[in-house]
């Protein structure tokens, strides 16, 4: 076994979980069967190691690696003696046992998950912002078979390169991503595969924050636009701010508010040209002329917006009509405005449209695209260009330098052990990640030091850097002339 990588293990997640190793076991005591000679934090810590090393996470594999382990491995993975391929099995079952047993299934099955995941991810330091964003896998079970070959898994459709839209039998992981820093999984949450995946991710985002993590923002791709009574509605209550894409669908006006147009989720002043109701955002592969003719037309429809009054909420906000902020001249109010800005001709009385001074704009009113900052604004492309730590953590979960995550890596069935395996693949993709991080700085601060020691320093004419002493041999009084 690699004692470094063991090691790193140990230190920075297996010192973390040992307390609750330990209730973990209490629960097999008195339990039918053979007496368990194998601990639960040896299990895990093994597993881990497993994919910390880009090997598979197999039972089998671990026996192998066990058996050739010295005792100082054993001892820091807390095992007494080598135990049988057996032992091992027999404690991984219970493991999945004790996730069936008493109360909600899937609730104790998440309580674990939560449980091992989090301690790999450590401190989180001030991050208020979080990616979020789901991953289809394939089970271990033949495609060809029917959904018996894995009672947990169900078929959906993968759209990529290998699969082409195809349906394949498996599951989906669900990843709550730092955005700042690190970029570390802090939740999961594992379900079958054609299951909404928006419940789930808002109770794992309200979980969170019951354990009084602050959270302020979410970002999430367009998918989630489609979820508004699983995921957008629930999470604005809980008051955190959500920054995601549209849909084509979800584009132009979805209501009127007072005589005003709600457009991609925000109050424009009915003087808004037809032409500005719908901007399409060029995608990623578009040309720099795309996104400047998009820019622009963004900046033409901010002269109509509704300005914010105070700090808008997650769920709400107030607002403040352009034409009473000198930003949209209007000719029912006689207002005055530079002669850049646009004129409203639309007929009006004075207390609707253009004439309503502030009011209040809820998320209910346009549900499936309420969000600030305003979509397709330049602060809005600035947060939202944040998610992509979510889809570099998915690539390094699933790179086979990192983890390699996928359906040849592992051997188990059903919801509980799957969920299980899953975790064990992203705390070694975090501790990865923090190790590597690590590296990082300690050679930024090696090259400074380098630099600051070899730095050419003169006294009296001699070079006296520790560099010059070191290499030359040469004595302090000769240096310094006396």
């Amino acid at each position: 076994m690699n004692h470094s990588s063991l090691q790193i293990i140990v230190n920075r997640w297996g010192s973390k979980i040992q307390d609750t190793c330990q209730a973990i076991d209490s629960e097999f005591l008195g339990k039918r069967g053979p007496v368990p000679l194998v601990s639960s934090y040896s299990l895990l810590v093994g597993l881990v190691y497993l994919a910390f090393e880009s090997k598979p996470v197999h039972i089998t594999y671990l026996y192998e690696e066990i058996l050739q382990a010295s005792k100082s491995d054993l001892k820091l993975m807390g095992f007494q003696t080598k135990p049988t391929y057996r032992q091992l099995c027999y404690r991984f079952d219970l493991l999945k046992k004790m996730t069936e047993s008493g109360g909600t299934q899937d609730e104790v099955i998440q309580k674990l998950v939560d449980i091992l995941v989090a301690p790999s991810a450590g401190e989180i330091n001030g991050n208020l912002t979080w990616a979020v964003d789901g991953s289809l896998f394939e089970g271990w079970t033949s495609q060809r078979k029917s959904k018996s070959a894995d009672s947990g898994a169900t078929w959906r459709a993968m759209g990529t390169s290998k699969h082409k839209n195809s349906p394949v039998l498996g599951y989906n992981l669900v990843g709550l991503v730092r955005c700042e820093g690190t970029e570390l999984c802090d939740r999961i949450v594992v379900t079958t595969a054609n299951e909404d995946d928006g419940k789930p991710a808002a109770d794992m985002i309200k979980r969170m924050l019951a354990q009084g993590i602050a959270i302020e923002r979410v970002l999430a791709d367009k998918g989630y636009a489609n979820k508004p009574k699983s995921f957008l509605e629930p999470v604005r209550k809980a008051g955190v701010h959500l920054t995601y894409d549209l849909m084509e669908k979800d584009h132009g006006i979805s209501a009127t508010y007072m005589g005003n147009k709600i457009v991609d989720g925000w109050p424009y002043s009915p003087a808004l040209p037809e032409h500005l109701e719908h901007i399409k955002r060029p995608g990623l592969n578009g040309s720099q002329k795309a996104f400047s003719t998009f820019n622009e037309l963004i900046a033409q429809r901010d002269n109509y917006s509704f300005r914010t009054q105070g700090k808008p909420h997650s769920d709400r906000a107030r607002v403040a009509s352009p034409a009473t902020r000198g930003k949209l001249r209007c000719k029912v109010l006689g207002n005055k405005a530079g002669l850049a800005a646009p004129i409203c001709k639309i007929q009006h009385s004075k207390n609707e449209a253009c004439g309503v001074n502030t009011m209040i704009i809820e998320s209910s009113l346009a549900p499936r695209n309420y969000q600030y900052p305003i979509w397709g604004t330049t602060d809005w492309t600035i947060k939202y260009a944040m998610r992509s730590a979510v889809e570099r953590f998915f690539a390094h979960l699933q790179s086979a330098a990192i983890a390699g995550f996928d359906q040849g890596r592992f051997c188990v069935r059903g919801l509980a052990k799957v969920s299980v395996i899953t975790a064990i693949f992203v705390i070694a993709t975090n501790l990865r990640l923090l190790h590597s991080a690590a590296k990082k700085v300690a050679t930024t601060i090696e090259k400074k030091i380098n630099k600051s020691i070899n730095q050419p320093r003169t006294y009296n004419g001699h070079d006296v850097s520790f560099g010059a002493i070191r290499g030359e041999k040469r004595s302090i009084a000769t240096l310094l002339g006396s």
